[in-house]
C-alpha cells in the first residue's frame, strides 16, 4: 500500500506543474509572427494559468493540427517568476503557385478560384485535404462523378503545388434487348463516345433520347462496369422494344356525320428508325359522302443530322 501511494504521488508530481505559466515563447517561425502562431489555436498554456503535462502535449498536437507546420515540439523550464513554455515549430514551405494537370473538362482557373489555399502563405495541409475534397465535389456537381484528384505533390525547392486530376473516360457502349432495332440506330442517338470524359448528365440525356425514338417501351438506367482499359468505364443499356406495327379500326356517329376509318402505323419499317402512318376514312357529313386519306413519313434524322 505504501508503494502504491508513493507511485501515485510521483505520477502526480510528473504530470502536474506546480508553478503557473509566466511566459509562452515560439521559435522556428519565420513567416508567422509569434503572436500569429499563438493565435492559430487556443492553447492551454497561457500566462498566469497552471497546466498539466498532458495539456502541454495537447497544445503540441493542436499546433500541428493547424496544418501550417511539418514539425512541432513543446518544452518547458522553471524560472524565478514561473513556468516558461517554449514551442518550437517548423513551417511548411511558402506556396508560390498551384499547377493542375489532367483537367480536360473543367478549366484550371475555375478550379483554383474555388480553393481556400492562398498563394504566398505557407502551405496548409489541412486546407489542402479540404480543397482536394472540394475539387471532387465540383466535378461531381458538374456531372463528372467518376473524376477526382488522384495525387498532390509540393516541390519543396520551388514551392509549386502540383495537383493531378484523374478524369474517368467512357469505354465501350453496348446495348441489350434490341432484337429488331439495329444497333446503329441506338448508337446514333447516344452522343457519348469512347474516349469522352464520363458525365452522368450527358448519359442521362442519351437515355432520354433513346426513349424519345418511340422504338422502346423501356430503356434501363446505364449499367457501369470497369473497363479492361485503365481509366475507362464501360456503359450498358438494356432496352425493351415496342410493337413495331399497329392496325387500328374505328367507327363514329354524330348528328352531323358518320364515318369509319382504318389506320396503319409502321414503326422502323425500313430499319432506320422511321415512322410511316397510313390512314383512310370514309363516311358522310351532312348527307354528303366524304373520303379522306393520309400518308405520313417521319424520320428523326436527315443527312446524318438529328432533326
Amino acid at each position: 500500500l505504501v508503494f502504491v501511494a508513493l507511485s501515485s504521488l510521483l505520477f502526480a508530481q510528473e504530470a502536474y506543474f506546480p508553478m503557473p505559466v509566466s511566459r509562452v515563447l515560439v521559435t522556428g517561425n519565420s513567416y508567422f509572427s509569434e503572436q500569429a502562431v499563438l493565435a492559430l489555436v487556443t492553447l492551454n498554456a497561457q500566462a498566469g494559468k497552471r497546466i498539466l503535462a498532458s495539456e502541454l502535449q495537447e497544445d503540441k498536437e493542436l499546433l500541428y493540427s493547424s496544418g501550417y507546420f511539418s514539425e512541432v515540439s513543446a518544452n518547458w523550464q522553471n524560472s524565478s517568476v514561473g513556468l516558461v513554455v517554449l514551442y518550437s515549430v517548423r513551417e511548411n514551405p511558402v506556396l508560390e503557385s498551384i499547377v493542375l494537370s489532367g483537367n480536360i473538362s473543367l478549366k484550371e482557373n475555375y478550379l483554383i478560384h474555388n480553393l481556400q489555399m492562398t498563394v504566398g502563405q505557407p502551405l496548409n495541409y489541412k486546407m489542402l485535404e479540404q480543397d482536394l475534397k472540394r475539387i471532387a465535389r465540383i466535378y461531381k456537381d458538374a456531372g463528372y462523378e467518376l473524376s477526382r484528384p488522384s495525387d498532390a505533390y509540393l516541390d519543396q525547392l520551388t514551392g509549386i503545388l502540383y495537383i493531378k486530376i484523374e478524369e474517368t473516360r467512357v469505354g465501350r457502349i453496348s446495348f441489350k434487348g434490341n432484337d429488331k432495332a439495329r444497333t446503329i440506330l441506338l448508337q446514333r442517338e447516344v452522343e457519348a463516345v469512347n474516349g469522352d470524359v464520363f458525365n452522368s448528365n450527358k448519359i442521362r440525356d442519351d437515355r432520354n433520347r433513346l426513349l424519345r425514338t418511340g422504338l422502346f417501351a423501356n430503356v434501363s438506367t446505364p449499367k457501369l462496369s470497369i473497363s479492361p482499359t485503365p481509366g475507362e468505364v464501360d456503359i450498358g443499356f438494356d432496352v425493351e422494344e415496342r410493337k413495331t406495327h399497329q392496325l387500328n379500326f374505328g367507327y363514329g356517329v354524330s348528328s352531323r356525320e358518320q364515318f369509319g376509318f382504318a389506320k396503319l402505323t409502321l414503326l422502323n419499317f425500313f430499319e432506320w428508325g422511321e415512322t410511316i402512318t397510313i390512314r383512310a376514312q370514309n363516311g358522310y357529313e351532312l348527307g354528303k359522302q366524304k373520303q379522306t386519306y393520309l400518308f405520313r413519313y417521319y424520320t428523326p434524322w436527315i443527312i446524318g443530322q438529328r432533326r
